[in-house]
């Protein structure tokens, strides 16, 4: 074998090796939802509902600008793009403190909550990211997987417990992105689509 190829060889093998391992490194940055209703991943994290309770929303209340709501330190802000009038009486809006937050603890972090209430119920909107430690094991975030129109996955939760019986999770950007309220689930489904990232 001539030394030219086996140079050839060895440079296009370390090639590879960078490849995979940074497809790798970027790998165990992403979010891993799975479907809860395989059985193979029975030991996915169910993380918390991600939502402030209904009563007594913390923050502040606003009159959401033209433009949409963004947080003072620039962190992503889930919203409804144009909340109906049943809803948007009055809007709160809260960006939690995540400065003592542990990377290497297995956890989520919530970084802006949205509470919309009106005439026919209260919805929240929530953004949250997983801790590194957390974004590497798989999680269950609803009871039904769906898409939504334009094809992202979602997960949808019925009927459950607490203020915000109904629920839509996706994710997008790798964060996790929960709608809920006390709204039917096909409005609750409704209002899904229609979430932009300020």
């Amino acid at each position: 074998m001539s030394q030219k190829l086996r140079f050839s060889i060895i440079a296009i093998l370390i090639l590879g090796g960078v490849v995979i391992f940074s497809q790798t490194s970027l790998a165990s940055e992403f979010i891993r939802a799975v479907n809860p209703s395989d059985t193979h991943d029975t030991a996915a994290i169910v993380p918390p509902a991600l939502i402030p309770p209904s009563k007594n929303p913390s923050g502040q209340n606003i009159q959401p600008a033209e433009g949409g709501i963004l947080a003072p330190d620039e962190r992503p802000v889930a919203q409804i793009s144009d909340p109906p009038k049943e809803i948007a009486g009055s809007t709160y809006v809260d960006f939690p403190d995540t400065a003592n937050i542990l990377e290497e603890d297995i956890g989520y972090v919530i970084l802006a909550n949205i509470t919309y209430s009106g005439e026919k119920g209260t919805v929240a909107v929530s953004t949250s990211r997983p801790t590194l430690a957390a974004s590497a094991l798989p999680v269950a975030l609803g009871d039904q997987e769906i898409k939504l129109s334009d094809g992202t996955t979602a997960w949808l939760t019925m009927q459950g417990s607490g203020d915000f019986p109904n629920r839509v999770v996706f994710v997008r950007d790798n964060l996790i992105i929960t709608i809920a309220g006390n709204l039917s689930g096909e409005e609750i489904l409704s209002l899904a689509e229609q979430i932009t990232i300020k």
